[in-house]
């Protein structure tokens, strides 16, 4: 595909020969096809130039997985501005803040969310447009939104109006360098403080180049991908939304997961491949239609976070044994501020054990025991700090400079990444070094776990203690407690082995679906462990 172009420009080469008809988003089971997709684009961007965006604007995203959401990404790069796509739900004034400090001009957020923003808009001097999450659904769906959902009254302006704003008019289409940035993504930072991560279209355009090998596919015209994970989120967006429309796939928009909806859409063929982290695929495998023939039409999916438990894609690609399906369950690694996805495992090439191999364009490697990124799909930088930017890199003794990750690992000799352990979870207990992910591989393959979560608190005399959290739903948590003390005493040295077990029936998450660690800690803190037996 074309990777020195916007992202808009990418699209629109890409799907220069696509069939109008062709299904380009599956939405609340109606299809819009790429005609009439680019056509929302078109206007969209027409109403973004009427309304005074120009090349270098920021424009912020708080949309969910819907189509509204894509037509202001392709028409904000069609225009030459800078794309923000953040969580929907983020606090007004988290929100404010974010406006302020990027000093975006508009912000597009869901219907339902407008009147809580309207106050930190205006401050920020931003306009708002609220956005129906219905606006391309079938008639039925519509019906059904207006007669149940409760909007509360704002002076935000509704969707449909914005676009009248460009009839009959041309958007004032930008030529701007593909190496500036042009979307900015909240991350952790590779040193887990949090940051804005600066990316340049054409980093995302050399991850979505990557698309068809890492799918396994030659073509996926008429195929769907399950496009759940957020657009908030690198993954979500490059490989969840961009990827598939740049090579003139069908992207399936779920703004909520939810397991029913997902398997009758597996049971119509309308899904090929999966994204997701642990916590979706754990999901899909408990419910009792996740198996059979319809499960045939999926070709691959893949998993990635903090900790991918063995057993999930032990499962997974059991499950798809069963069900005569050539899909397996592929792990792999990256950053925000390598957009997403480094390296991974396929059908071309995998190994058990490892994250994959690294993408086309890209270079791994260890420095001192921390993974190290080069290549195509590097950050330009974290926004409004230069400081963070400098030390987020690192020069090798050839000269070569690397992004540091933050994560302790290696590369193996057939060159395979293999990841142990992000360095801010590391947990030091009486000066040995305790890898949490050594605890969390063993206590998930405990019969009746479904989440793990190890993590160190401070203790007077040993620096750390180990504590491990676990989702389960089994009644006798006293009897499962005592068997994973079983199972870690016998395969732990005496330092890594948790000072203290509890169960719970869900362990907090992160907006992404991640065991939230800092969450954990502070339930630790304020002595809220009921559970603990």
């Amino acid at each position: 595909m074309k990777k020195d172009t916007s992202l808009y420009g990418a699209f629109a080469a890409g799907t220069e020969k696509t069939e109008p008809s062709l299904p380009c988003i599956l939405y609340m089971n109606k299809a819009i096809p790429y005609g009439k997709v680019k056509a929302r684009i078109r206007r969209t961007a027409a109403a973004l130039t009427a309304f005074g965006i120009k090349a270098g604007d920021v424009v912020m995203s708080a949309l969910p997985n819907i189509p509204q959401a894509m037509y202001v990404l392709y028409a904000a790069s069609a225009v030459g501005a800078v794309i923000y796509p953040v969580h929907p739900v983020t606090g007004a004034e988290a929100l404010g803040a974010m406006i302020q400090k990027t000093r975006a001009k508009i912000l597009f957020a869901p219907d339902v969310f407008c009147a809580a923003y309207a106050e930190a808009c205006e401050r920020a001097g931003a306009a708002i447009i609220s956005c129906r999450p219905t606006f391309d659904a079938g008639a039925a769906v519509k019906i059904g939104y207006r007669l149940t959902a409760k909007i509360p009254g704002c002076s935000a302006i509704k969707f449909t109006e914005f676009l009248k704003r460009g009839r009959g008019r041309a958007a004032a289409y930008a030529e701007t360098d593909p190496r500036a940035t042009a979307v900015l993504l909240n991350s952790g930072g590779t040193g887990g403080e949090p940051k804005t991560v600066e990316l340049s279209a054409y980093a995302l355009n050399a991850l979505c180049d990557n698309g068809l090998s890492i799918l396994g596919a030659d073509n996926v015209g008429n195929k769907y991908m399950l496009s759940v994970l957020p657009f908030f989120h690198g993954f979500g967006l490059c490989m969840g939304l961009h990827a598939m429309a740049c090579h003139g796939g069908c992207n399936v928009f779920v703004p909520r997961f939810k397991r029913k909806p997902v398997i009758d859409y597996i049971k119509k063929g309308k899904i090929n491949f999966m994204i997701g982290v642990p916590a979706l695929y754990n999901a899909l495998l408990s419910h009792p239609e996740f198996k059979g023939e319809k499960l045939k039409n999926i070709e691959a999916a893949f998993i990635g976070g903090d900790f991918v438990p063995q057993t999930v894609i032990e499962a997974f690609d059991e499950r798809m044994l069963e069900s005569g399906s050539r899909a397996r369950l592929f792990e792999g690694y990256g950053l925000t501020e390598t957009v997403t996805v480094a390296c991974v495992n396929t059908h071309a090439r995998n190994k058990p054990n490892t994250v994959g191999a690294p993408l086309n364009g890209v270079e791994i490697s260890a420095i001192d025991g921390e993974l190290v990124v080069r290549g195509e799909t590097l950050m330009n930088g974290y926004y409004g700090d230069p400081d963070a930017t400098a030390a987020a890199f690192v020069t090798d003794a050839e000269g070569k400079r690397w992004l540091r990750s933050g994560d302790c690992g290696f590369v193996d000799g057939d060159g395979f990444v293999r990841f142990k352990q992000r360095i801010k979870r590391i947990i030091k207990v009486s000066g040995a070094t305790v890898f949490p992910s050594e605890i969390e591989q063993l206590a998930s393959r405990e019969s009746g776990v479904t989440n793990v979560c190890a993590f160190g608190v401070p203790d007077g005399r040993r620096g750390d203690k180990v504590v491990l959290a676990v989702e389960s739903s089994v009644p006798d948590t006293a009897g499962l407690i005592s068997r994973l003390r079983e199972r870690l005493d016998a395969n732990l040295s005496v330092d890594s082995r948790p000072r203290e077990i509890f169960v719970t029936a869900r362990l907090p998450l992160t907006k992404v679906g991640k065991a939230d660690v800092d969450a954990l800690k502070k339930i630790c803190s304020e002595n809220k462990l009921t559970e603990t037996r």
